[in-house]
């Protein structure tokens, strides 16, 4: 993992360093760290987000730190888009707009593990202390923006400990026989939601998340299912889910310097969907209302209301009436 710690003082860049700094959104750069980029480093008068000559500009000025940690995410989501480069983060916040590192370093948190951004002396500890709980409903929507999750920051951490709730419940269920009443009780707990009393589902079933299942009225899962789904799975009424169907959100990273990190998109089935055995649906599929996927297809696209699609890769082999 990336260990490298801005200076304090930077009066010189190589050609692929990029000067992060703490600006307004005005972009009125008269003093700090901002002087700094607009003397030396050619950032623009009037630009306070984003690129700005060789430099990046993270507004601090605008509120407290809650405003702060869009922008910072923002920055987060374009480095890792521009991994030829490398980001020295300077203590944005710290001078001027009158913060402490303990209140900016934490927003960092998902670019620690990136080997192509620097921060601040002491910032990678004082994200490793940051204990920021984060709700069920903070995590689908931080799901739901399909920005990166970078190996090693908190939103990863935040897998990991829904992942031991998930074994630890389908292990429950999985173990031992269950009345439906136990069942739906259970799975309330591992999607977190209300699950349906029309619900119907046969065990063993597999998760290792479980937070972002949503399933609607009079769906059925049949044994042995896989659901990958912190991108976020949403069953319409009436679908039926057959056996060993396995629906995947995540993909790794392809660059190998952050393999670690992921990226997640949703599946949508749609009402009185019929899912064959052994289908296995990637992210970012949607399969439109009464359409019927064949036993052991691979969805690797969208699929139209009303068709029957198979093989691998799926395709519609023809359409219902």
């Amino acid at each position: 993992m990336n260990q490298l710690v801005t200076p304090s003082y930077i009066t010189s860049l190589k050609p692929n360093e990029i000067f992060v700094f703490g600006s307004n959104l005005q972009g009125a750069h008269g003093g700090g760290a901002a002087r700094i980029a607009y003397d030396k480093f050619g950032a623009e008068w009037g630009v306070g987000v984003g690129p700005t000559g060789q430099c990046y500009a993270i507004p601090t000025m605008q509120g407290g730190v809650e405003t702060i940690k869009p922008y910072v995410d923002k920055f987060i989501n374009y480095a890792w888009q521009h991994t030829e480069q490398m980001f020295l983060v300077t203590r944005i916040g710290c001078g001027i707009a009158g913060f402490a590192d303990e209140q900016i370093a934490p927003l960092f948190q998902a670019a620690v593990a990136m080997d192509n951004v620097s921060l601040p002396e002491g910032w990678r500890e004082l994200c490793a202390k940051s204990n920021s709980v984060m709700s069920i409903n903070q995590f689908r929507e931080r799901m739901a923006t399909g920005e990166p999750i970078m190996g090693g920051s908190d939103l990863h951490i935040e897998f990991h400990k829904y992942s031991q709730q998930a074994l630890r419940i389908t292990a429950e269920i999985n173990g031992s026989y269950h009345t439906p009443e136990e069942l739906r009780a259970l799975l309330s707990e591992l999607w977190a939601i209300d699950v349906p009393k029309s619900f119907g589902m046969f065990p063993p079933f597999y998760t290792d998340c479980g937070k972002n299942t949503h399933v609607g009225e009079r769906v059925f899962i049949n044994m042995g299912c896989k659901f990958q789904d912190q991108g976020g799975i949403f069953i319409d009424d009436d679908a039926l889910i057959g056996h060993n169907a396995t629906l995947c959100t995540l993909n790794h990273i392809p660059d190998p310097a952050l393999r670690a990190g992921m990226v997640a998109k949703p599946i949508h089935i749609g009402k009185r969907v019929w899912l064959g055995a052994n289908v296995t649906v990637l992210q970012g599929v949607t399969i439109g209302d009464n359409a019927i996927v064949a036993a052991g297809a691979v969805v690797n696209k969208d699929v139209p209301a009303n068709a029957i699609v198979g093989g691998i890769p799926a395709k519609v082999i023809k359409m219902i009436g």
